[in-house]
Order: C-alpha cells, then sequence, then structure tokens
C-alpha cells in the first residue's frame, strides 16, 4: 500500500517543488476559510470544494506538463490500448503505470460530482477534455509522453470518481 501511495505522489505531484505544494496549501485553506465565512456552510463548502478541484487541476498541470524536464523531440502513441498489448508481451510496470493514471483523475470526477451536479455526460466530456489538454501540452511543448491509452484511462478515473460521488450522495 504505502509503494501505491508513492507511486500515485511521484505521477500526480512528483515534479512540484515543495513550495508550490505549501502555496497550493495555504491558497487552499485561507480560500476556504473566508469561503466558508462569507458563504455560510452549504454554500461555503461547495465553493470550497470548487476551489480544491481548481487547484488540484492546476498542480496535475503542473506535474504532468509544465514542471517536467523537456525531451528534445515530441514522444507520442497514437495507438489506443497499446499498453495493454505490451503488458502481455511482458512489460509489467505499464499495468501500475495505467491504474496510477486512473486514479490521478478519480478526485477530478468525484469533486465535479459533489460541486456540479449535472450528470454524467459533463463530468465524462470535462474529464476527457482536461486529459486531452494534459497530452497535447506534454506534445507540444514536449514534456512527457503523450498517449491515447492515457486519454482512457484518466478519462475512465474521472467517471469512476463520479460514480463514488454518486454512491455517496443523492445525484444520481
Amino acid at each position: 500500500m504505502e509503494q501505491a501511495l508513492e507511486a500515485y505522489s511521484a505521477l500526480s505531484f512528483g515534479y512540484l517543488p515543495e513550495s508550490v505544494l505549501y502555496l497550493a496549501l495555504l491558497i487552499l485553506c485561507l480560500g476556504c476559510t473566508l469561503l466558508l465565512m462569507r458563504f455560510g456552510f452549504k454554500r461555503g463548502l461547495r465553493y470550497s470544494l470548487a476551489l480544491l478541484l481548481a487547484i488540484y487541476v492546476v498542480l496535475l498541470y503542473c506535474s504532468t506538463v509544465f514542471f517536467r524536464p523537456p525531451y528534445h523531440e515530441p514522444q507520442y502513441n497514437l495507438i489506443p490500448f497499446w499498453s495493454y498489448f505490451a503488458i502481455v508481451e511482458g512489460k509489467e510496470d505499464l499495468l501500475s503505470e495505467n491504474l496510477l493514471n486512473l486514479i490521478v483523475f478519480v478526485p477530478i470526477g468525484l469533486l465535479l460530482g459533489f460541486i456540479y451536479r449535472k450528470g454524467w455526460l459533463f463530468t465524462l466530456m470535462i474529464g476527457a477534455g482536461l486529459s486531452v489538454g494534459i497530452e497535447f501540452f506534454q506534445f507540444v511543448l514536449m514534456r512527457g509522453f503523450s498517449e491515447v491509452d492515457d486519454v482512457l484511462h484518466n478519462t475512465l478515473g474521472c467517471m469512476l470518481g463520479y460514480g463514488l460521488a454518486v454512491l455517496l450522495s443523492d445525484i444520481g
């Protein structure tokens, strides 16, 4: 379990300097306090969750794109499900990478489900859009490996998070 948490942390925030994480935590704490004071508990909580979502997405983009070291040329694979064929051929490390790509988007779907309550299609579009954005910037800025499988796993993770939100609340 500890290895999985370390791998999740490295995947999602591994390239971020500690100072950026401390700044995000400070903004979150101050922002939530001010939102709860200004709008009361119910609306303040909803706005606080939206702030948490925004901070999470910014940190995710920073870690997966902007703070990554650049390559000399774009790295990409546009073949869907290529990683599964590679796993069958013996590259088992890709299985954990696929699972982590799924897990890293679960909080996005969970928060979207609690905040917006607009349904699964809205969550699917936001999750896929955020993932495509990451892969696009990785390709254009040559910072990371752009692939269709990541978009699929990220989107599925977002939808799993939304499903969890539906189970935990009355938004269904």
